[in-house]
């Protein structure tokens, strides 16, 4: 066989030029040129319609992936969004509480139950709150329990006397309810409902917060306006 036809033959990789190979790959990832390749890949190198969630999941695909402001609500489908409310829904949400809270003696309202949640637009929401106690007796003297809403932080009222629990004798009980309806903006808030004792101490019993959110609607802003209290009758 003549050297020009030798020359020709494929030659078999020997074990240790596999190996040399296998090397060179390795350093080749190891200097990131897989990464370097994956930046030459963006949205126009994608087929529409064929990315699918799973491909997402299984990809660990995250927000940093994806260009700021570039996905747009015309790309997602609305009834894929559970949990997500949409423009133009009703929601409602609340929570409760029946562990008991005894000697009960705040001197400022503080919030006894709470619900956090999160709306899509600006609109309005009728909240609920409602509470039932008794006189704390392990205390001398009767307990007066006043209650209010609050949404963010803001009381509905700041008249601790406008909603009250007097209890008629001695570890006597006693329940109320406040309603109030207020607009809200897009995003995400708290309603609680609070209590303070304006007596010498209250046993607390269940209390619970409801909010129904809607688009539309009106109410009124809550105004702080200071202890205004109940005024003393005239005598005689």
């Amino acid at each position: 066989m003549s050297t020009d036809q030798r020359s020709m033959v494929p030659r078999r990789l020997t074990s240790g030029r596999v190996g040399l190979v296998l090397g060179a790959l390795a350093l080749a990832v190891s200097l990131g040129v897989p990464s370097e390749a994956a930046k030459l890949i963006n949205g126009k190198d994608l087929k529409n319609n064929t990315v699918t969630s799973k491909k997402i999941k299984n990809n660990n695909l995250t927000g940093k992936d994806l260009k700021d402001n570039s996905v747009k609500g015309a790309d997602v489908k609305e009834s894929t969004l559970v949990g997500l409310l949409r423009t133009g829904d009703v929601a409602a949400y609340g929570n409760a509480a029946t562990a008991f809270v005894d000697n009960f003696t705040a001197v400022t309202f503080t919030p006894i139950v709470a619900t956090t949640f999160t709306v899509p637009a600006d609109g309005v929401l009728h909240v609920t709150g409602s509470v039932s106690a008794e006189d704390d007796v392990s205390l001398a003297g009767l307990g007066v329990l006043g209650y209010r809403l609050r949404l963010d932080g803001t009381g509905f009222s700041a008249d601790p006397r406008l909603h009250e629990l007097a209890y008629a004798a001695s570890g006597s009980a006693d329940s109320g309810s406040v309603t109030g309806v207020v607009p809200v903006t897009a995003g995400t808030h708290t309603v609680s409902l609070d209590a303070v004792e304006l007596g010498t101490g209250s046993f607390i019993w269940g209390r619970e917060v409801s909010v129904i959110y809607v688009p539309t609607g009106s109410g009124f802003v809550p105004q702080p306006r200071g202890q205004v209290g109940r005024q003393e009758q005239p005598q005689g």
